[in-house]
């Protein structure tokens, strides 16, 4: 990750042993949204941005998999190309994936996006290890939406 990701995720949940690597890119997002809907067309504007980089791959990363699933639902009404990844997916190791935080662990993705990042979506310690994890699977960008407040887990910006 870039320094400025992996700082975002340690004020998130810090670890001590952390060593950044001075790799510099862009401030992680913290998106607010007005609607469920309007979070769907923001997470579409930044497939689309994805898509007219270099960057091989994006995470869609949600808290659950029942949220992944619906959220790949709504994204696959209006897009193509869109991937869920569950228990009996094959791996995919490129294109816009959409996933549940508990199997993103240990892969990376060059962008990440975590949707719902709301107060009462995360908001206690089992929360902030998914959202930790969602996060440190972002290489060079990251962004977060939500609808609300954001949970109090997000960093506010510094």
């Amino acid at each position: 990750s870039t320094a400025e990701i992996a700082r975002f995720a340690d004020r998130i949940s810090p670890n001590p042993s952390l060593e950044v690597v001075e790799r510099h890119g862009a401030e992680p997002e913290v998106l607010a949204c007005a609607s469920r809907k309007r979070e769907v067309d923001a997470i579409i504007e930044r497939i689309e941005a994805f898509r007219e980089s270099s960057h091989k791959s994006l995470g869609i990363i949600c808290k659950t998999r029942q949220q992944a699933a619906r959220l790949h639902q709504a994204l696959t009404r209006k897009i193509s190309e869109v991937h869920l990844l569950d228990v009996h997916s094959a791996a995919f190791s490129s294109g816009v994936i959409v996933m549940s935080a508990h199997l993103a662990k240990g892969l990376e993705f060059d962008r990440v996006i975590v949707p719902q990042a709301d107060a009462d979506n995360y908001a206690n310690e089992m929360d902030r290890n998914l959202l930790y994890v969602a996060c440190t699977r972002a290489m060079h960008q990251l962004t977060l939406t939500h609808v609300g407040a954001p949970s109090g887990l997000v960093p506010a910006r510094s």
